[in-house]
């Protein structure tokens, strides 16, 4: 985050940075985050408590998700999105090539020059399974805008088969859950942005 001289140095975070990021309270979670979510660069994230099952993938461009799922049908140039609310604490089936999106445990509150890179896990590609991150007010999947504020949402498409999730529940350590992405906290102009 510094390099010794109280002056911040482009790129992206180590473990011990992103931990330093959870205690100053740019990352946060509605249950416990578990030492296993922390990885050399990034931070596993896990399914909240819903599943919605959508008619297609969009962006939510200058709104926030919670408008474009809550927005009900008023003319035919925006439908509803949402086909179904789904579950997840006692586990659900998610049905090949059909999309859903799921709010995460896992918040952001990143203050303005820290920005954020998501991209799926190994096992995610290994199981044919189509995910990224969506946030408020953005016109991009996998980007988080320096200084967000937000919920994280992930879009979940199973490819090849259908998958079995379930979130952990928050009364019950242990349970099983699913940590579909991870995300990499990178500092503005960091090496390695999109171009």
């Amino acid at each position: 985050m510094t390099d010794g001289t109280s002056r911040a140095v482009p790129g992206v975070l180590a473990y011990q940075d992103v931990k330093a990021a959870v205690r100053r309270g740019w990352l946060g979670s509605a249950m416990p985050l578990e030492e296993r979510q922390f990885q050399p660069a990034s931070l596993d994230l896990r399914l909240g408590l819903v599943a919605y099952q959508l008619r297609a993938s969009f962006l939510p461009f200058r709104k926030t998700i919670r408008e474009r799922l809550d927005r009900r049908q008023i003319d035919f140039t925006e439908p509803e999105l949402v086909i179904d609310t789904i579950p997840l604490e006692h586990g659900a089936t998610l049905q090949r090539d059909v999309v859903y999106l799921c709010e995460l445990l896992e918040f952001l509150d990143l203050p303005p020059g820290i920005r954020g890179r998501s991209n799926p896990k190994s096992t995610t590609g290994r199981l044919d399974i189509f995910t990224r991150i969506v946030t408020d007010a953005t016109p991009r999947f996998d980007e988080i805008e320096p200084g967000y504020r937000g919920p994280l949402f992930v879009e979940i498409s199973p490819r090849s088969f259908p998958i079995r999730v379930q979130t952990r529940d928050v009364r019950r350590r242990g349970a099983p859950g699913l940590r579909e992405r991870a995300v990499a906290l990178r500092r503005r102009g960091a090496a390695g942005r999109r171009r």
